[in-house]
């Protein structure tokens, strides 16, 4: 099945790249790096293309795994599914960050910083699948929103609809 989105953990030695936006969905909170595949694209490719847009890294500068797919829904209504990947940095300038980018603020922060359970700074579903997404297994991730707030999250394995 052919999704609309991707979204990639950008990971380097216990840290996350990550994407304060500056529009919604969820500005002024952190994110993953992704957006819309374009027509014929392929999930992967679109990854890279976002990825290489968001923060100017090449493809060459990480390697890029599937970690599965998000369920995104709202109200309990399906809304659609992102791709989603896990982008291992090879080599990095950690002390060239904060940088400032089309789509928000770039940054380096731990993995313990970004899924503390009372950081609100996050969005909830990201803050939530950073763990299971990096454990190096694929799995699917269900969702649901209600007024722009996480009411439901699940983790299954990605065979599972």
């Amino acid at each position: 099945m052919a999704y609309k989105y991707t979204l990639a953990l950008l990971h380097y030695q216990g840290q996350l790249l990550v994407l304060n936006r500056r529009k919604p969905p969820y500005p002024g909170q952190w994110n993953g790096v992704g957006g819309k595949l374009e027509p014929g694209e392929a999930p992967s490719a679109a990854a890279k293309r976002e990825i290489f847009e968001e923060t100017g890294l090449s493809a060459t500068a990480y390697k890029l795994n599937a970690a599965g797919v998000i369920d995104w829904f709202i109200a309990g209504a399906y809304q659609d599914s992102i791709y989603l990947y896990v982008a291992e940095l090879q080599q990095v300038a950690v002390t060239a960050y904060p940088q400032l980018m089309r789509e928000g603020l770039l940054n380096f922060w731990p993995v313990t910083w970004l899924t503390r359970p009372d950081n609100l700074g996050v969005v909830p579903d990201f803050k939530r699948l950073i763990t299971p997404a990096l454990a190096g297994k694929q799995q699917r991730y269900i969702t649901n929103f209600v007024a722009e707030q996480l009411v439901d999250f699940w983790v299954k394995p990605l065979d599972q609809p």
